[in-house]
């Protein structure tokens, strides 16, 4: 049974973890869009064996691109642009 002092701090309490988790997503979203755009502006400047030898790392160097949810993003972003 919950107690209902909890459930009325639940319902009667402010949003800032719903919020802050929205932010994140809005954040991870827009870092998603740059990648991808920065991404597929330097694959138009490659040709097939430049693309075939990409390394992502040299090009998370060149963006400062440095946590590793960056990581994944370019990973995921190339792998949509080059297929």
């Amino acid at each position: 049974m919950i107690n209902l002092n909890k459930q009325k701090n639940l319902l009667h309490s402010p949003r800032p973890k719903f919020e802050c988790i929205r932010r994140e997503l809005f954040e991870i979203q827009a870092n998603r869009e740059m990648i991808h755009s920065i991404l597929k502006e330097e694959l138009s400047a490659c040709d097939k064996d430049d693309i075939k030898n990409f390394n992502y790392v040299r090009f998370m160097e060149k963006y400062n691109l440095v946590t590793t949810l960056d990581e994944e993003l370019v990973k995921e972003e190339f792998l949509k642009l080059i297929s």
